[in-house]
């Protein structure tokens, strides 16, 4: 990969002295997307950590993406591996189940690619990040609490009789009394 000499895009969407137009923005906007079209139609390949500190931006303001870390073959429309890396601001709603736990197997996951850039186009237009780490970190760790304590049979006792003292302190003081 070619050297970058302004970093990365995160840099420049978050510096207070630089401008751009909106033809800019639909400049990059077109760069970026056919890169990932590029990367997925002739390499049958999907990034999967599109963001602002993987992509990079010239002296000359051209955008190119990199850290190709992540990066997965497609076959048969699915791309398998491991799951659970990335960054859960940017991964798609297909990417997660329900209870919030990454999928195995994700379906034509070229798609979470253009969701993640789409993210960033937004990032790029508003020039502020769509959602704050606290938020993402907090509902990941709660997620992950949850279905251990849930999942352990041996704790489960002891979760119920901490979630009752947390969340009706004074019924436990009185049966104690």
């Amino acid at each position: 990969m070619e050297y970058c000499q302004k970093g990365p895009l995160k840099g420049v969407i978050h510096d207070p002295t630089m401008t751009y137009s909106m033809k800019s923005v639909l400049t990059w906007g077109i760069q970026l997307f056919d890169a990932i079209d590029h990367i997925y139609q002739k390499h049958n390949m999907v990034h999967r950590d599109i963001k602002p500190d993987n992509i990079f931006v010239t002296n000359e303001y051209q955008l190119k993406i990199g850290d190709f870390g992540l990066v997965k073959v497609v076959g048969d429309g699915t791309v398998s591996g491991t799951f659970g890396i990335g960054t859960p601001r940017y991964m798609s709603p297909p990417q997660m189940k329900e209870d919030g736990v990454q999928q195995d197997v994700v379906s034509n996951s070229h798609r979470n690619d253009v969701y993640s850039l789409g993210l960033v186009m937004w990032e790029i237009i508003e020039r502020r990040i769509h959602l704050s780490d606290v938020l993402i970190f907090n509902v990941f760790v709660v997620q992950q609490l949850v279905k251990f304590w849930i999942s352990s049979n041996k704790h489960r006792k002891q979760m119920n009789s901490s979630l009752r003292s947390l969340l009706c302190p004074e019924k436990i003081k009185t049966k104690k009394n």
